[in-house]
């Protein structure tokens, strides 16, 4: 019985207290009906029915309007975290996550293997084309390193950071930490071309350092003549203070992986002199600063466009009396260069190319977790395009933390319209003064972002009221860009058709499917098997239920 198990008996008594108090009192929550298990168990297919609430809700034509819970065919005392996406020309979609060797439990050193599984718009599982050693169980699962059978897995991976694709190749950031040596980041690819699809192309540093390293985001665009291009983005840890790394590749041709000479490697330190932080936290003159996504600008015509990088910066440590961190937004140029004319009007420290999306009432915590823009067609005779930048964070509240977003111009400047002075929070709860709620209600979180037209989706973690019990549940928040004004947060409670009872899960990653909908990919625990993770991945969409004739 783990820690989210005695967790959620204190909220049980703390809610059964707090409604007891509660006459003629409105209480609202995210909430899902009992579920019910509606089909037999097929090898690592779930059910969860959709939730019985307006607007958007499980699409019945991916996986019959259930999750679709996958234990890559391996055993059930071992965890199988699913993390990000991505959304192929052809409507697949390819999850990527940590998993265990083929057939076996977890690792004793606390590393993983990378795993990727690959569904189709039906929602459901496609088997890869290409036989290799990393192909299991009829080629459905790939799994990296895979054949490695000794005690020290080499390499040996923390995280998978992103995914992305373009042309025939699927690239995956992923945090890899090697025996007695520093932490470093390395980028997977695979092929998607046809007959080879699944194949295994090769496996590069993205950083080479002698100092810890940590993966932000990976983009990848083709601009016009000059042949594909990667953008890497992280977090170095030197001994000058950390800094953020952005590196752009050039990935056309053969299967090789080269710094592109026209961009080289950016790095962009935060400086305390230039009001970044206060003189507490900064190391060597730097504030600390942790590179957390990214999203591009216009491109133009010829590929050139600003870059965006999300992150979190810290202002002050508790020496001082707090632990502030503030959600931040670097602009760099095509070339790399920071755009020192970004930034300026968002308050302490703003300016040099670097916004902070502050959404706290006074030294607080509030994290970056996602980047989205949004280019418009219109504007001034000299400059056509413009950008929206949203910044998604989790942010601190007095009792459990809830989520903010900030939508700034292509100058760094808050857009009044948006929300409130150009920020919106929700979720969570903020009153101090009700102990009993302040035990109830669990936080919000985000983990990423995806755009479609004005519509931001926003994945994450919330509670899903079932019974007596608040889960925390996957989450998506459907955001309307324009005004700022919250739309919905369904948070939908997971429970495999073998259980008698949903267990927590959460949504890591999100991409726009076309029509208004959002294909999103996370994990969930499965009680019946001591809460391990299984990979659990859903569509959504707005007024689905009639869209495909379904009735």
């Amino acid at each position: 019985m783990n820690d989210s198990h005695y967790r959620r008996m204190a909220r049980r008594s703390a809610r059964a207290t707090l409604l007891a108090g509660l006459v003629g009192a409105c209480l609202i929550a995210a909430s899902a009906p009992a579920l019910a298990r509606t089909k037999p168990l097929e090898p690592d297919v779930a059910a969860t029915p959709a939730p019985a609430v307006a607007g958007y809700v499980l699409d019945p034509a991916f996986n019959g309007g259930e999750f679709f819970l996958d234990r890559f065919a391996g055993p059930g005392n071992a965890n199988y975290r699913g993390r990000k996406l991505v959304q192929l020309p052809n409507g697949d979609v390819v999850v990527a996550g940590l998993v265990p060797r083929f057939n076996q439990p977890d690792q004793p050193d606390g590393y993983a293997n990378v795993g990727l599984v690959r569904y189709d718009s039906a929602g459901q599982r496609v088997a890869w084309t290409f036989n290799s050693i990393y192909g299991n169980f009829g080629n459905q699962y790939l799994i990296y390193p895979g054949s490695q059978t000794d005690g020290q897995l080499s390499p040996r991976f923390s995280a998978v950071k992103d995914i992305k694709a373009i042309g025939d190749r699927i690239y995956v950031m992923v945090d890899h930490s090697p025996v007695g040596e520093s932490r470093d980041v390395h980028l997977l690819v695979f092929s998607d071309e046809g007959a080879e699809s699944g194949r295994f192309l090769g496996h590069f540093a993205l950083f080479a350092g002698a100092f810890n390293e940590d993966g932000a985001a990976l983009a990848v665009f083709d601009p016009l003549g000059d042949g594909q291009k990667l953008l890497a983005a992280g977090t170095v840890f030197g001994g000058s203070g950390n800094y953020i790394s952005v590196t752009r590749f050039d990935i056309g041709g053969a299967v090789t992986l080269e710094p592109d000479a026209g961009f080289g490697t950016m790095n962009a330190f935060l400086r305390q002199d230039a009001g970044g932080c206060t003189s507490g936290v900064a190391v060597a003159g730097a504030c600390p600063i942790v590179a957390r996504s990214m999203a591009l600008g216009f491109r133009g015509f010829t590929g050139a466009g600003p870059i965006y990088i999300g992150a979190d910066r810290q202002w002050s440590a508790p020496a001082t009396g707090s632990n502030d961190w503030d959600a931040a937004v670097l602009k760099l140029n095509s070339s790399g260069e920071v755009e020192t004319g970004f930034g300026a009007g968002t308050g302490t420290g703003g300016g040099g190319g670097f916004a902070f999306v502050q959404f706290d009432r006074g030294d607080a915590e509030d994290r970056n977790r996602a980047i989205a823009v949004r280019t418009l067609g219109i504007g001034l005779p000299a400059n056509p395009y413009r950008d929206e930048v949203f910044a998604v964070a989790s942010v601190a509240q007095d009792c459990a933390s809830g989520t903010g977003v900030g939508k700034l111009d292509d100058d760094g400047h808050y857009v009044a319209s948006f929300g409130t002075g150009g920020k919106l929070r929700f979720g969570g709860w903020d009153d101090p003064g009700d102990p009993q709620a302040c035990a109830v209600y669990g936080p919000t979180q985000p983990f990423a972002v995806a755009r479609d037209g004005t519509a931001l989706a926003i994945a994450g973690q919330a509670d899903a009221e079932v019974g007596p019990d608040f889960i925390p549940s996957p989450m998506l928040a459907l955001v309307d860009g324009e005004d700022g004004s919250l739309d919905q947060v369904a948070a939908v409670a997971v429970e495999a058709p073998w259980a008698n009872f949903p267990g927590d899960g959460a949504l890591y990653g999100v991409v726009a499917s076309g029509g208004g909908r959002f294909t999103a990919a996370g994990d969930a625990r499965d009680p019946t098997t001591g809460n391990t993770l299984m990979f659990a991945t859903a569509r959504f969409g707005n007024d689905v239920i009639f869209a495909d004739g379904f009735d």
